[in-house]
């Protein structure tokens, strides 16, 4: 019986699978213009929360809605420290 060899020749080791975008360019311009509704220095819980409804109305979630957080120039963990707050409540 031949064994099955498993190692970096082998045609069964892993590759690197490529990378797709976290974001479409056109969640990327949703992005961008929704956040242009708002400022950043009277940024609320509420606001937070509105955000996130609309990025995952764009199909926006997880590491998705950190990106676009991110893209928008806000604090990522400030922003999810307000999410939960809204949650709180």
């Amino acid at each position: 019986m031949a064994q099955i060899k498993h190692g970096p020749g082998s045609l069964n080791a892993s590759r690197p699978r490529p990378t797709q975008p976290i974001m479409t360019a056109e969640q990327d311009r949703f992005v961008a213009e929704l956040f242009e509704k708002y400022i950043p220095a009277e940024f609320s819980a509420e606001d937070a929360n509105e955000i996130i409804g609309a990025l995952e109305d764009q199909g926006l979630r997880g590491p998705g809605v950190r990106s676009a957080v991110i893209t928008a120039g806000l604090d990522a963990e400030k922003f999810i420290q307000q999410v939960a707050l809204t949650q709180e409540r």
